[in-house]
């Protein structure tokens, strides 16, 4: 996981009163998996709950079977933010997550690819697997696959079905997530599939679906480094572009049903039109198809590249306009040409700089509303190399990005983003499913 500097420390915060119950729940739950064994009083200090608020959720998870109390606590919370050790004294019941007494199952879908997890309630991993899909299948086809693999996934773990108590999904927007339904076409023939009533049917479980930038937030924040930070924008550049926001240690929802769809920002009046009706989307020019067409058409127009023997026969003689995506250009992966950049090709370097000017317009314009500590690069650019990461520092810097907002890649782990797919599974089982 990345590392973060100084300042970034993040309590596990909940918030005070009736609303915000299920947020409450998970600040305690997270605070328990994180510091276990820990006592009430701990957990208090913790989540910046009340005492009287961590009894009653501590009590309602403790009937709920979710934790488990254990012969004592070694974990003591001080004001300052430190942890220290119990030295001496009778040590109070200390609380422990009861991992076992349900499954959860994580689904993370991208545009090109889809990741199905199965973990306990500690997040620990059960069963992990990652698939690729083709874009020019129907929507019909895709689903049929992602139930399928589910279906392995499940049976593949020898769980007993009634131990699966709820399925949590990431995926690319816009999406409804209130109805769980990809509204337009995420992938290249989805439109309007409902995606939640799908699974639901497929499964008679619980599912929720959020936006796949959103999953990745929580588990960078649950799972990565984004738990010493209260304030970061976890940021997907791959196949799309996206953003979740984490603020004062609270996933932003924004209002409505919709979830908040950064990649469809416009950074360019007179851009390119894009599939969701608006133009110069800040997708259409910083995602990785994009990186690939400006590539090909770099090298049509005679520029030299260590990258050439990458592309089809004839490819620099064809008129038609490059389709990224095309399996004719599975060679010319982003990877490839990130590593070309690494390498001091000018002709990668020129069109990763361009495209960095673009994030970095985006990116800007996200640190002046929200104004993040830390930007986290997750999914495809994630594993780009340090040149790559310098230019678009450089291009942050003349947009007036303080230099203090860190820029970080993610996780590289494909399994990661899941993760925080099974926390949406966690969040609906705290609003009142039980083991």
């Amino acid at each position: 996981m990345a590392q973060l500097g100084n300042g970034s420390h993040r309590s596990l915060a909940g918030m005070n009163g009736v609303t915000v119950r299920e947020s409450n729940r998970s600040a305690v739950f997270e605070a328990i998996r994180h510091y276990a064994p820990i006592s009430r009083k701990a957990l208090a200090a913790h989540s910046g709950l009340n005492p009287a608020t961590v009894t009653h959720i501590v009590d309602d998870l403790l009937g709920a079977g979710l934790v488990l109390e254990v012969a004592g606590d070694t974990t003591v919370a001080h004001s300052n933010g430190a942890t220290l050790r119990r030295a001496v004294g009778r040590r109070p019941t200390g609380l422990s997550i009861n991992a076992d007494a349900c499954y959860l199952v994580g689904l993370d879908l991208t545009h090109t690819s889809a990741t199905v997890v199965i973990t306990n309630l500690a997040a620990e991993l059960l069963v992990h697997k990652h698939f690729t899909v083709s874009l020019s299948h129907s929507a019909d086809m895709h689903v049929n696959r992602v139930l399928k693999e589910v279906e392995h996934a499940i049976a593949h773990s020898g769980l007993p079905r009634d131990r699966i108590r709820g399925i949590g999904v990431g995926a690319p927007g816009p999406l409804n997530t209130r109805t769980g339904t990809v509204m337009s076409k995420t992938f290249e023939s989805w439109a309007n599939v409902p995606l939640k009533q799908l699974l639901e049917e497929r499964f008679a479980l619980p599912v929720t679906v959020d936006n796949d930038s959103n999953t990745a937030a929580l588990a960078e924040q649950w799972f990565g480094a984004g738990r010493e930070c209260a304030n970061f924008a976890y940021v997907v550049v791959g196949a799309g572009v996206g953003a979740g926001m984490v603020v004062i240690g609270h996933l932003f929802q924004g209002g409505g049903d919709l979830s908040p769809e950064f990649g469809h920002t416009s950074i360019l009046a007179d851009g390119p039109m894009c599939g969701c009706g608006n133009r110069g989307c800040l997708e259409m020019l910083a995602a990785t198809p994009h990186m690939v067409s400006r590539v090909v058409e770099a090298m049509r127009l005679g520029g030299t590249s260590i990258l050439s023997a990458l592309l089809p026969p004839n490819i620099q003689s064809d008129g038609s306009s490059p389709d990224p995506l095309h399996e004719d250009f599975d060679a010319l992966t982003p990877e490839r040409i990130w590593d070309a950049v690494e390498k001091g090709d000018p002709l990668a370097t020129a069109v990763v700089s361009e495209i960095c000017t673009h994030l970095a317009t985006g990116l800007a314009n996200l640190v002046a509303l929200f104004h993040p500590s830390v930007i986290f690069i997750g999914h495809d650019m994630s594993r780009a190399g340090p040149r790559t990461y310098a230019l678009l520092r450089i291009a942050l810097a003349e947009r007036g990005v303080p230099s203090q907002v860190q820029v970080l890649p993610a996780t590289t782990d494909d399994w990661v983003p899941a993760l925080g797919a099974v926390t949406l599974a966690l969040r609906t089982l705290f609003a009142g499913t039980t083991c």
